[in-house]
């Protein structure tokens, strides 16, 4: 069905695009037909769909193999949606997935804040077998440009957003690892450490690295070796050399 602009249904999609709604309301956004079908792949829960009148025939098979409502927009309508410049026609409402962490490895995120960053970092814990992430002050990881630049990652982590007393009572049993300049070399660490010993491994935020409370809960740093004088990397870089180094390489 068409949708005016004043429709309901579509302002409480927009107010998704703010991190107080999502919270709210236990929904993000999603957009493109990748995304989409990803989210179908890997068991998200669609609210809704909404397809913009110029592509409502390049999406008919989209829309027809899903069970949520769909609602076709003008085109001006899917922009509101969007925080992108040229929208791709398609934004779906999603429910934020359960949270909960398993067993294993752990990946801490502390105070990281730039979006981009976040999303390639829960990209690359994917990809190299970090499973569980936690959030501690961090950007929403559900938010529209962490989204985009996770690939469907936050379709298949156990993602928590809470605070270091919740984390606490997470880390028993597992080694705790900060990233840190001063740390050992993680190569060195990766080739003596018990594989079988689950970690959690912290993450510091883009200017002020690791906390002092998680400094202090550490069991041991680490870090990455740098040449040419340089002193550190962005933290989306070190955390994929980190993250496969510890799990795919050694």
């Amino acid at each position: 069905m068409l949708l005016g602009k004043n429709s309901v249904i579509l302002a409480d999609a927009r107010k998704l695009l703010q991190k107080k709604y999502r919270q709210s309301y236990g929904l993000f956004l999603i957009e493109g037909e990748k995304l989409v079908r990803d989210a179908v792949r890997f068991g998200i829960e669609l609210k809704s769909i909404f397809i913009a009148a110029s592509k409502e025939e390049a999406f008919a098979d989209l829309t027809a193999s899903l069970s949520c409502s769909a609602y076709v927009i003008a085109d001006a309508e899917m922009k509101t949606l969007s925080d992108t410049v040229t929208p791709q026609g398609v934004v779906a409402v999603c429910k934020i997935p359960e949270e909960s962490i398993g067993t294993g490895d752990m990946l801490v995120l502390d105070g990281v804040q730039d979006p981009s960053n976040m999303g390639v970092i829960l990209r690359t814990a994917c990809g190299a077998g970090f499973c569980n992430v936690f959030c501690i002050d961090c950007v929403d990881p559900f938010s529209p440009k962490c989204i985009r630049s996770g690939m469907s990652s936050q379709f298949v982590l156990n993602i928590v957003c809470g605070s270091a007393d919740v984390l606490y009572g997470l880390l028993s049993g597992r080694e705790v690892i900060v990233a840190d300049m001063g740390g050992e070399d993680v190569a060195d660490y990766a080739r003596s450490r018990n594989k079988n010993a689950p970690i959690a491994l912290v993450l510091g935020s883009e200017g002020m690295g690791v906390s002092r409370i998680m400094r202090e809960r550490a069991d041991r740093s680490i870090s990455v070796r740098m040449e040419n004088g340089l002193e550190s990397l962005n933290v989306a870089v070190s955390a994929g050399i980190i993250m496969y180094i510890l799990k795919i390489y050694f």
